[in-house]
Parts: structure tokens; sequence; C-alpha cells
């Protein structure tokens, strides 16, 4: 019976301490673009992606590694907010969205190149 007890008090204590870990955030480095609504983000592999927004057309690839923003290729199509974004393996893709008009266009990341127009 003691041993019954000893080994729920330990699973208490587990779940108690594994329970605390969960949504804890910590300060990492600021991000490096200008201020900017509606962006859209992906992850290819181990690094974070963020870009357009509030008419704005450039990315910022973000390693947690190094806990640093580097500036990328500027997206190739208009800027644009409420767009799109995800990623498939090594590519990511961003469409639609809007700048002054409802937009239809897609584009590929190809990882340290360009995004380029896909239009299938």
């Amino acid at each position: 019976m003691k041993t019954i007890r000893l080994t729920l008090a330990l699973i208490l204590i587990a779940c108690i301490t594994i329970s605390r870990a969960q949504g804890t955030w910590s300060q990492k480095a600021y991000f490096g673009g200008v201020e900017r609504s509606n962006a859209v983000g992906f992850s290819i592999g181990d690094k974070g992606y963020i870009g357009t927004g509030s008419d704005q057309s450039d990315f910022w690839e973000y390693d947690p590694l190094s806990d640093s923003w580097t500036q990328k290729a500027d997206f190739a199509g208009s800027g644009r907010y409420y767009a799109l974004a995800f990623s498939i393996g090594e590519y990511a893709y961003v469409g639609t969205g809007y700048d002054k008009n409802y937009l239809k266009d897609f584009y590929r990341y190809d990882y340290d190149v360009v995004l380029v127009d896909y239009r299938g």
C-alpha cells in the first residue's frame, strides 16, 4: 500500500512539474524588420520565416540556434497583407492576399534563392 501511495505521489509531482514547464515564454532577439501587421510565417527545417504584411515585401529568417534574424530575398510579388503561407519539405508557398485589390498569384520560396512566381 505504501508503494502505491509513493508511486502516485511521484506521478503527481511529475505531472505538476511537466504542466508548469508548458506555456512558458522567454524573450528572444528583436525582429530585424519594420513593424507590420497581417504578415505570413512558415518554417523550413529548424528555421522560421516571416514576411509581407502591411504592404511590405521583405522576408526575414529566424535562426533559433544563434537567436538572430537575417534578411532574405524580398518577396517577388507585390507587397500584401492577409496572404497565406505554408511549407512542404524544403519549399514554402506564399500567395493570395490583398494590396489594393484581391490577389490570386502564388509563389514558391526556394530556400536561399528567391521567391519565384509559381502558376502551376
